[in-house]
């Protein structure tokens, strides 16, 4: 549950106007020490996609962590979820082969997760 309020909390500060995407990285940084679990690993994901347009390099090694640290923890699901999220990074790079091994093994771990939302 804590994961989602996270994950909804990014979503909306990410969408809201007044807020510039330094802004964003910023709030982020600051809850990220506040964090543990899937907390982190959510928090991790969207600091990575929030990196994403601004610093390619940051956005890559925090989506990195964000996967050592679901694997550290047996989170499956939360590891698909960042490997999709590094995938769609290098799409918008126009890295395509670099995208496409990322969102296979996405699905890898969605199916052996059985996660049958993130495998759709």
């Amino acid at each position: 549950m804590q994961k989602i309020v996270t994950f909804i909390l990014g979503l909306i500060l990410i969408s809201q106007p007044g807020f510039t995407q330094q802004t964003v990285i910023d709030s982020l940084e600051a809850r990220l020490p506040f964090t543990s679990g899937e907390e982190q690993i959510v928090t991790l994901i969207l600091l990575s996609e929030a990196n994403r347009t601004f610093s390619f390099e940051e956005c890559l090694a925090i989506g990195e962590q964000a996967t050592k640290n679901a694997e550290i923890l047996n989170l499956i699901s939360l590891k698909a979820l960042a490997l999709k999220s590094i995938g769609v990074s290098y799409l918008y790079e126009g890295e395509l082969e670099m995208a496409i091994d990322f969102f296979e093994e996405s699905l890898r771990l969605y199916s052996k997760d059985n996660n049958q939302q993130g495998v759709a």
